[in-house]
């Protein structure tokens, strides 16, 4: 059996690798001017920690129940965070900030490189253990999904 435990990872879980995918795709200009994200959690400390990691700035929206280690781990990476009623209000919010400031969102889930980003876990796990039987995967998002479908 082999467990392989993103929370050890950079910002507690798989997200970085599609935020920094995305990310390293921006021109240098739109760098520059920052990013924005929206998510409860795992999403928005993982873009704080990739824009720490690139040299620039990240503004993220979370809905006000998220938890409270979470908002505090953005801020720790340097992630400016703005605390809205629910992620319908985040998701607009994130668009404001996008035409108002010019930043970039990088999605939580949709796009592909965030995809090609996350599935660089996929690549790691069949290259550590070789041939599987079988890979048991859990996954989250529902917020963020039930407000990406509602679009």
């Amino acid at each position: 059996m082999l467990l392989k435990l993103e929370l050890f990872q950079h910002a507690g879980s798989f997200k970085p690798r599609g935020a920094l995918c995305a990310m390293l795709d921006l021109a240098a200009d739109a760098l520059r001017r920052g990013v924005t994200a929206v998510s409860a959690g795992n999403h928005a400390m993982a873009v704080g920690y990739a824009a720490r990691a690139l040299g620039t700035s990240a503004k993220v929206v979370m809905p006000r129940t998220a938890s409270p280690a979470r908002v505090q781990g953005c801020r720790e990476y340097g992630a400016e965070v703005e605390l809205v009623d629910d992620v319908h209000r985040a998701f607009a919010r994130v668009r404001e900030i996008e035409k108002q400031e010019g930043r970039t969102f990088i999605h939580p889930f949709e796009g592909p490189l965030t995809a090609l980003g996350t599935a660089t876990l996929g690549l790691e796990i069949c290259e550590q253990a070789g041939e599987l039987d079988a890979v048991i995967v859990p996954i989250g998002g529902a917020a963020c999904a039930r407000e990406s479908l509602a679009r």
